[in-house]
């Protein structure tokens, strides 16, 4: 069966410098910066470039471009980049500022790998540019270049041990290897250096998950909520907000979420879906911004309103933001499987492997994607190097995948029984909505194979999904009714008498579910059905059974 990804904490996006420094994270300061007085440059500029026009050089050229890209002279930074394009000795880096000057796509346009040599002859050229090895790293680690990309994240820090923008790509870059320990050390050190509430907010976040909290917590809450910025210090307040929310104390979170939410940054917006469908849904009221400033938090919210297609296309937007990362792969094949487009969902999972080659999460999700297609040799494939894990006590997902594999295989029995153990031990762990939605995936299995399930089964499905209202049983359930709609059941009359009232039941329980969603962030159901939303694929409307996609 699909896993999902828990998503708690408050971590930064590790965005392209040319992207990250166009957004307000890497603009915006507690007080504000002495004025630069650019004037006596650009005396000095002009009057070199009146010797450029006399006696035009490549290299002077280059140089010249650069300054007035620094200092504010648009046209006459675009006039040396149109020059600098037409030299071919200018170089690779040079024709890519040009272009980058002149509003055309550079880099973006290469191959990862392309990319990696781009910057490789630029870190010849300036060792010591910090923010060259941070993007080498990001290139690497898109790559799942794992060795590399951490060589090139350490000489990175090691140059700037106290620039936002490094530290918050390192903290990320930790994160996304699972050494929070070397994240805290890294923020802990750069926030001694400098005290950056862009760079306490991420400290306080891996705190939190490894429970290792700094004394000024309390002191750096108190300050955060009385700042007259609160963009800058939204990451602090929301990463406080959940350490309350994990820690039982919901009123004393609300405060510092009502703060954080008044201007926050996109971190803040992506983790807010999280506090809002599986915390306090109360506050939805409470929020000031916009949800589609972040795919991430679309994609959460198009999931949880039983949109599986929106969802997919807000994945796929996501991963397009932060490649390197897990996150948007895992919902986009839970999405895709829920849609019941396996395809997209193998497609998602797929790419995903190529940064995250050994992410159980990710290969139990594809081989899930591949057996629900009818593809049991590529789902035994991905499965195999983590089938040892359907033999942990602790794990439940990969002990059903590998039980809907051994049942494709025809061990029938053996199947069933690590199946029914995966059912066991989401109830044992105190998990029944998971064990609910591992009932309902067996049943979809049952049907596409046997074409009939035991109606004592279904009708206890169906006296439990009322108990939990989760968008991935109702996408099972709702999976189910179209497969019951399509049969025809006349050898038992109990199991067609079962069925209808299964097909009622999942409709009433869709309807009270998305009246419940849809109250909470009817803004976001409006806005969602502009067509600049759609341009992967379309959504569904939420007030109907969806329709599989068409191929």
């Amino acid at each position: 069966m699909n896993q999902g990804l828990g998503d708690k904490y408050v971590v930064p996006q590790w965005l392209p410098f040319r992207v990250a420094s166009q957004t307000r994270e890497l603009t915006t300061f507690p007080v504000p910066g002495p004025v630069i007085d650019y004037g006596p440059a650009r005396i000095a500029f002009q009057e070199s470039l009146d010797d450029f026009k006399q006696a035009p050089s490549v290299f002077v050229g280059t140089e010249l471009m650069g300054v007035a890209d620094v200092i504010g002279l648009k046209t006459s930074a675009k006039w040396l980049a149109e020059y600098v394009l037409t030299e071919p000795i200018a170089g690779k880096v040079a024709h890519g500022q040009a272009r980058r000057i002149l509003g055309e796509v550079a880099v973006s346009q290469l191959s990862e790998r392309a990319a990696i040599q781009s910057r490789k002859a630029r870190l010849q050229d300036f060792p010591h540019d910090a923010i060259a090895w941070i993007e080498q790293a990001r290139l690497y680690t898109i790559l799942g270049q794992r060795k590399k990309a951490e060589r090139a994240i350490k000489v990175g820090v090691h140059l700037a041990p106290s620039n936002r923008f490094v530290i918050r790509a390192a903290v990320r870059f930790y994160i996304h290897y699972d050494e929070w320990d070397e994240a805290l050390r890294v923020a802990a050190r750069a926030h001694a250096i400098n005290p950056d509430p862009l760079i306490f907010g991420p400290l306080l976040s891996v705190a939190t998950y490894l429970k290792k909290m700094p004394k000024s917590t309390k002191a750096a809450g108190e300050a955060a909520l009385a700042a007259d910025k609160p963009f800058v210090f939204s990451e602090t307040l929301e990463a406080i907000g959940t350490l309350e929310v994990l820690n039982g104390a919901e009123q004393r979170a609300k405060k510092f979420f009502r703060h954080a939410w008044v201007d926050p940054t996109k971190s803040v917006i992506a983790h807010s879906q999280w506090i809002l469908r599986e915390q306090i849904p109360g506050l939805a009221a409470d929020r000031r911004f916009d949800f589609t400033q972040s795919n991430e938090a679309l994609g959460w919210l198009r999931f949880a309103f039983l949109d599986f297609k929106g969802a997919y296309a807000s994945s796929t937007a996501w991963a397009l933001e932060e490649p390197y990362s897990k996150s948007p792969y895992v919902l986009g094949t839970i999405a895709g499987c829920q849609a019941e487009r396996f395809d997209l969902a193998i497609e998602a999972g797929e790419r995903g492997l190529g940064a995250n080659p050994k992410d159980s999460l990710l290969l139990n999700n594809l081989a899930f994607a591949y057996l629900r297609n009818g593809d049991a040799v590529s789902a035994r494939k991905h499965f195999n190097s983590i089938k040892h894990l359907a033999d942990a006590p602790e794990e439940i997902a990969p002990a059903a995948t590998y039980g809907l594999l051994l049942m494709a295989e025809g061990a029938q029995i053996k199947g069933l029984e690590y199946y029914s153990t995966a059912i066991d031990r989401a109830v044992k762990c105190g998990n029944r909505r998971l064990a609910l939605r591992t009932t309902l995936n067996l049943i979809i299995s049952r049907l596409d194979t046997a074409k009939t399930i035991d109606p004592s089964v279904l009708r206890k499905a169906m006296e439990t999904l009322p108990q939990y209202q989760d968008p991935g049983c109702l996408g099972a359930a709702r999976a189910i009714n179209r497969r019951l709609q399509a049969a025809t059941f006349t050898s038992s009359v109990e199991l067609g008498t079962v069925a209808r009232e299964f097909r009622d039941s999942v409709e009433k329980e869709s309807s009270r579910y998305l009246a419940a969603v849809q109250g909470r962030f009817i803004d976001v159901v409006a806005r969602d059905h502009s067509p600049k939303t759609h341009d992967i694929l379309p959504l569904e409307s939420p007030n109907r059974e969806p329709e599989l996609f068409s191929k």
